[in-house]
């Protein structure tokens, strides 16, 4: 996916809003999109005025233009049946690792504080 370096991408984000835009907006309009020029192009027209500026707050999730979702809906359509199965079971591969990773974490987590308490009651 294409991906612009900062200063273009801030560029091309001012001009789509035709707003002067807050520096924590655009740290994470930037972010979240990760310079990709399409992506800025649709959430520059989706903030209002008053998210831009910083006066109001940016939305949770981001939201998604419908230029962007035509987008990503022609990727997923010229891909193959086995290309979008694959997909899904790449992502639902990651969604379990990191479930693991985290239920790893809490148990390390519980061992750990478990033994401190023992040590500290000796």
């Amino acid at each position: 996916m294409l991906s612009l370096p900062d200063a273009e991408a801030l560029e091309l984000l001012s001009s789509v809003a035709g707003i002067a835009i807050n520096s924590a907006a655009v740290n994470r309009i930037l972010a979240d999109t990760h310079n990709n020029p399409l992506a800025l192009v649709e959430l520059g027209t989706e903030y209002t005025a008053g998210q831009l500026s910083g006066r109001a707050a940016l939305p949770e999730p981001l939201p998604l233009g419908q230029r962007l979702r035509e987008h990503f809906l022609r990727q997923v359509r010229s891909m193959s049946p086995n290309a979008r199965t694959s997909g899904l079971r790449a992502e639902d591969l990651r969604r379990r690792q990191a479930q693991t990773r985290t239920f790893t974490f809490l148990l390390l987590c519980l061992a750990w504080g478990g033994h401190r308490v023992r040590a500290g009651q000796k």
